[in-house]
């Protein structure tokens, strides 16, 4: 199910957003639910944990505006899909810093709003239908891509870390921890920065000397010899990322 927030102050812009975003979900034939928000405390306070897909904000709002809401989404979900809506068209430059989707001026534009929704749909769609099938001693777990905060080798298996906060073991790998993990290194997303470790480059709060600090608090090391070549394969993501 699709996952979408739409958070402003101002009522009457709340519903009126929410009914654009209604009649899209149908003409789409969608399966959808909206949360809505007057406040961004009270956003942040919910869905800290939560897997949302689309945000649509407002930028002029009081204690936290729309830029400040969007950055520390930002930093909670790297790959979340960010709309902005303002009556303030001198925001667009900052608003950049939270890489959104569209920046649309009020009054929206119906054809616009769908636009930019179709826009996040797609890309939505390239990232979230991948799986990757791990092998256990319970059987056999289907595990989406966007669900893997990194992977660690341990002896003759493979632990893999979710954002659920849920470990799943593998049963005994015969192959190199590489080739294991192959289908889902090709992934853009993934890298491997350590011969026993794999990443998720979208769940990384900031690279330092030694190696990777993800968002959940674990510390993933880098490979002294390889350290030039994986900083900047993540440089890159980077890039690639805020460009897209």
């Amino acid at each position: 199910m699709l996952k979408i927030v739409i958070c402003d102050d101002e009522i009457i812009e709340l519903n009126n957003t929410k009914s654009l975003v209604d009649e899209w979900i149908k003409s789409n034939n969608i399966e959808a639910h909206i949360y809505l928000y007057d406040h961004p405390d009270k956003l942040l306070e919910e869905h800290e944990n939560k897997k949302i897909h689309i945000y649509i904000l407002d930028i002029v709002m009081p204690m936290m505006n729309g830029i400040e809401l969007g950055a520390e989404i930002r930093r909670l979900d790297f790959g979340a899909k960010i709309i902005y809506t303002t009556n303030a068209p001198e925001y667009a430059l900052e608003s950049f810093v939270a890489n959104p989707i569209d920046y649309l001026i009020k009054p929206i534009e119906k054809e616009k709003l769908f636009n930019s929704l179709n826009r996040a749909l797609n890309i939505i769609k390239e990232t979230d239908d991948r799986t990757f099938a791990v092998k256990t001693n319970e059987g056999l777990r289907i595990i989406p891509y966007n669900m893997i905060i990194f992977c660690e080798r341990i002896r003759k298996k493979v632990l893999f870390f979710l954002t659920t906060g849920e470990e799943i073991v593998s049963i005994s790998i015969r192959e190199s921890f590489s080739d294991y993990l192959a289908i889902l290194l090709e992934d853009k997303s993934f890298i491997q920065p350590h011969v026993s470790f794999a990443i998720n480059m979208t769940k990384v709060e900031k690279l330092g000397k030694n190696g990777f600090t993800l968002r959940s608090g674990k510390f993933v090391p880098i490979s002294a010899k390889h350290y030039t070549e994986v900083r900047n394969q993540y440089l890159d993501f980077r890039l690639q990322s805020e460009i897209r």
